[in-house]
């Protein structure tokens, strides 16, 4: 499936196939999704209209190819729960979580590594004010020493908001703690 860059003048299209004039006994309904709105712009949708013979046909171009779309990439299933093999990544602020940070679309926690690289970004002292993070999976931190979040000894807070969304993190193991936990 194909998404478009930018959604906007885009519409999803239903056509109905109608044995009355008023279009009132619709025999077949189909949804052509991603139709742009822009005259005079070619699309993958080609359809033919034959008053005469009361002959409507549509079908989509798989072959056909445009910039403004992109492929949509599929999404890697979910596995709960995910276990953690210990590794401690770098902090990395370009790291990418699924979703915008906001209410409506968090970032997405979907497996351990997701947890640790939070983990390290937040110890490293990106508080994430005013973001949104949700947990999407069980998480098994295999009794691995884990730094907590905020640090073992510093004082880097998370200023986010994160919602654990009834899943578990066990196996939590944290040694020599002096600071805040």
């Amino acid at each position: 499936m194909y998404l478009p860059k930018d959604p906007q003048g885009l519409i999803n299209m239903e056509i109905a196939l109608c044995s009355d004039a008023d279009g009132a006994n619709v025999i077949k309904t189909t949804s052509v999704p991603y139709v742009p709105l822009k005259a005079n712009h070619r699309t993958n949708i080609i359809g033919d209209f034959d008053v005469a013979m009361n002959i409507f046909s549509i079908s989509c171009d798989a072959t056909w190819e445009n910039s403004d779309l992109v492929p949509e990439e599929p999404e890697e299933p979910l596995v709960s729960p995910s276990v953690w093999d210990g590794t401690k990544p770098e902090a990395n602020d370009a790291y990418t979580f699924k979703g915008d940070g906001t209410e409506e679309k968090p970032y997405e926690i979907r497996t351990a590594t997701d947890l640790a690289q939070f983990a390290a970004n937040v110890n490293a002292g990106t508080s994430y004010s005013g973001k949104y993070f949700k947990l999407l999976v069980d998480i098994d931190l295999d009794n691995q020493d884990w730094d907590p979040i905020g640090g073992k000894t510093s004082s880097v807070a998370f200023e986010g908001n994160f919602d654990g969304n009834h899943k578990q993190i066990t196996n939590l193991k944290v040694e020599k703690v002096t600071g805040k936990v």
